[in-house]
């Protein structure tokens, strides 16, 4: 019995010992918080400030393509009656042609510019930066872009009702230089 107290108590020192010996603090490496970039808050009003451009230049045109539809569309009802409805295709057709007799512009250069436009505006309503100022930006951007695209539509899908056409031609052109005015302020 002695023999196995002793064989015990000699267990007990060594699991104590043991023990002891691994309660050393655990060194703690210390934690590196991943750093991001600042938002580049001046790059970003450079790319909205390039695009306002891109959309108030190819918007003038649309207007115009969208005028000689309409004179094309008044012409049209005058001699064939104002009931009559011309082909939406040949509306289409002569604001083109109308645009490309007077300039150097064609119904290719608009159908790119709306897909660099378009490109351009998913870089700048993507962005994550969660800033009040770019908040701003994003908003007026966004309702002068909408306007575009709708006088794109507009311009390509005529409505044929000559006072739909010019009202919403009206509403379109008036909301993209509205947003370009205020895009100006906010991008100087």
């Amino acid at each position: 019995m002695k023999k196995m107290f002793a064989l015990f108590l000699a267990l007990i020192l060594v699991l104590s010992l043991v023990a002891c010996g691994s309660n050393t603090e655990a060194t703690t490496e210390p934690t590196t918080v991943p750093t991001t970039e600042p938002f580049d808050v001046d790059g970003y009003k450079n790319l909205v400030s390039e695009c306002v451009t891109e959309i108030y230049d190819s918007s003038v045109l649309l207007s115009n393509v969208v005028t000689f539809e309409y004179k094309y569309i008044k012409a049209y009802k005058n001699i064939a009656g104002s009931s009559a409805t011309p082909d939406a295709e040949k509306v289409v057709s002569t604001g083109i042609q109308g645009l490309e007799e007077n300039s150097e512009y064609t119904e290719e250069f608009l159908k790119s510019q709306y897909d660099d436009i378009s490109a351009m505006y998913k870089d700048i309503v993507l962005c994550d930066a969660d800033n009040p100022e770019i908040n701003e930006i994003k908003t007026a951007f966004k309702e002068m872009h909408e306007a575009y695209v709708s006088l794109y539509n507009l311009a390509f899908s005529p409505d044929l009702d000559m006072s739909i056409l010019a009202s919403n031609h009206d509403e379109y052109t008036s909301t993209v230089k509205n947003c370009k005015a205020t895009l100006d302020i906010f991008l100087s």
